[in-house]
C-alpha cells in the first residue's frame, strides 16, 4: 500500500483533526483506505460491489471514476493538476465525475469491532474542477459536490449521517483544496461490524467532480493526557511516574497497558505488570530512555486494537551531564609495573 512511511504520520496527525467531531482520544484505525500506490498513471478498478459508478480511465466521463495518481489524468483542462491528500506523487485516489441520482460511491464492510464502542469515520474529499472551469463552463449553473457519509447497520439500515455539504473550490487552478469530513457512532450491545457508505448527494449537471482519499474508521475514547514526575528529563538512577489524566470521559471498568519505545516510535512493546494508570520508571538510565505511551479499554479490550485508545507518547530522557559512562581499556591484560590506558565515552 502507499505512504508505509506517511502511515504513522497520518495517524497522529488525525489526533488533533478529528477533534472536532470527538473530545476524546483515537485509537488506531480499524480501517484504512487510501487506494494504493504505483509509479503507473492509472491504479486497479475497486472490487467489485464496491462503487455504483463504472471505472474508466482518463478524465472520467460523467458518472464514470478513475484510479489515478493525479486529479487530472488526461490532462484536460477543466481538472484540478495535483497529486493525493498526503502529496505522495505516486499515491492513487479516487476521481469522480459524479452523474445525476444517489448513486453508492464507495462502500465498505466493516468487521472486527466491539459492543457499546464509539468509532470515528473520516474522509478526505476536494472539488476537482477549477475556478477557471466553473466560471467559463458553468456560470450560475455550476452544481457543486455534496457526499452523504453514513454507517449503516444491519444491512440498509441508516445508523448514522452526515453530508459534506457543497465542498468549496480550490483557491487556484493548480491546488486542490482539501478538506476532511466524518461523523461519530457508537455501536450496539452485540454490534461487530458495520457498513460504510458514500453517496452522491448532489444532481447531475454542470460540475459535481471530485476526488476521495484516506478513508479511516478508528475507535475514540475518553481523552488521555500524560504527566511526567519530576520531569522528563529525571536524574540518572532516580525513578520518574509517569501519571494519566482523563480529561474527557470514561469507561465503566477501564484496563491500562504501558508500553515503551527505543526506537522512536516506530516500534511499541507491551512493559510487563505495567496495568495501572501511572507508571513508575524506575532507576534511569541510557537503557529505559525513549518513548512511553498508555493504552486504555474497557474491561475485557485492552489486548483488542480496534477497541483500544491509545495516548500521544512522551519522551523521558537524562542530561548529558549525568549520562552512564563506558569505559574501554587499551589491553584486555595488565601487568604489574606495566601501565594501559582507560577511555571514558558517554
Amino acid at each position: 500500500m502507499k505512504k508505509t512511511v506517511l502511515y504513522f504520520l497520518f495517524f497522529f496527525s488525525l489526533s488533533s483533526s478529528f477533534a472536532q467531531l470527538c473530545s476524546g482520544t483515537l485509537g488506531a484505525p480499524v480501517f484504512f483506505e487510501d487506494f494504493g500506490s504505483g509509479s503507473a498513471l492509472y491504479g486497479p478498478a475497486l472490487p467489485a460491489g464496491v462503487t455504483g459508478y463504472p471505472y474508466q480511465q482518463g478524465n472520467p466521463s460523467n458518472g464514470t471514476y478513475v484510479i489515478s495518481n493525479t486529479a487530472n489524468p488526461a490532462n484536460i483542462l477543466g481538472y484540478v493538476p495535483d497529486s493525493d491528500h498526503t502529496g505522495n506523487p505516486n499515491g492513487y485516489m479516487m476521481v469522480i465525475n459524479a452523474g445525476a441520482g444517489s448513486v453508492q460511491v464507495y462502500k465498505k464492510n466493516v468487521t472486527g469491532l466491539c459492543p457499546n464502542t464509539t468509532y470515528v469515520v473520516l474522509a478526505f474529499f476536494a472539488n476537482n474542477n477549477t475556478p477557471a472551469s466553473v466560471s467559463a463552463n458553468c456560470g450560475g449553473s455550476y452544481i457543486y459536490p455534496n457526499i452523504k457519509i453514513q454507517i449503516e447497520y444491519p444491512a440498509s439500515v441508516v445508523q448514522a449521517t452526515t453530508s459534506t455539504g457543497n465542498l468549496p473550490l480550490a483557491a487556484n487552478n493548480l491546488t486542490l483544496n482539501w478538506q476532511q469530513y466524518g461523523l461519530v457512532f457508537t455501536t450496539g450491545p452485540s454490534q461487530t461490524s458495520c457498513d460504510f457508505v458514500l453517496i452522491n448527494n448532489a444532481p447531475g449537471g454542470c460540475g459535481n467532480d471530485y476526488v476521495v482519499d484516506d478513508i479511516s474508521l478508528s475507535p475514540c475514547g475518553p481523552g488521555i493526557g500524560l504527566n511526567v514526575l519530576p520531569s522528563n528529563i529525571p536524574p540518572c538512577g532516580s525513578s520518574a511516574t509517569i501519571q494519566s489524566i482523563f480529561t474527557v470521559g470514561s469507561y465503566t471498568v477501564p484496563q491500562y497497558q504501558w508500553q515503551y519505545s527505543n526506537d522512536g516510535g516506530v516500534t511499541w512493546t507491551n512493559i510487563g505488570g505495567a496495568t495501572t494508570s501511572s507508571y513508575v520508571v524506575p532507576a534511569m538510565s541510557a537503557t529505559n530512555t525513549g518513548l512511553y505511551r498508555l493504552l486504555a479499554a474497557e474491561n475485557g479490550n485492552i489486548n483488542l486494537p480496534n477497541c483500544r485508545i491509545i495516548s500521544a507518547p512522551v519522551t523521558l530522557s537524562i542530561s548529558a551531564s549525568q549520562q552512564e559512562l563506558n569505559v574501554s581499556s587499551s589491553s584486555p591484560t595488565a601487568c604489574i609495573g606495566n601501565s594501559i590506558t582507560l577511555t571514558a565515552t558517554g
